[in-house]
């Protein structure tokens, strides 16, 4: 069987494994793409959108803890907005605010 650089790539692409690896990078959750600051987490909630502090963790090198003390950080310089839910907060970079509050208009 004759295979051409197409059908490789197609195997490639559809290969589980590959998109697992994908995914957990997309989400931050690979070791190598997870915050190890304020800064970084920041990074985190410009690229993915509103999570809330569990999510933030489970993003992080940080214990839960020292993210809580990030994101105090962050609203404190004005950074990252809280938004308040009924199960579970959220947070969001400033640059979002004004584009959440028009969807939830």
């Amino acid at each position: 069987v004759s295979y051409t650089h197409l059908d490789v790539y197609k195997r490639q692409l559809l290969d589980p494994d590959a998109l697992t690896r994908t995914e957990l990078e997309l989400q931050h959750l690979d070791e190598s793409r997870r915050g190890r600051n304020a800064d970084e987490l920041s990074d985190v909630l410009r690229g993915l959108g509103p999570l809330s502090t569990s999510e933030l963790a489970a993003r992080s090198t940080a214990s839960l803890e020292m993210v809580a003390g990030w994101l105090d950080e962050l609203r404190t310089t004005r950074r990252v907005i809280e938004l308040r839910g009924v199960a579970e907060s959220r947070w969001a970079v400033i640059e979002d605010a004004g584009r959440l509050r028009d969807r939830c208009v």
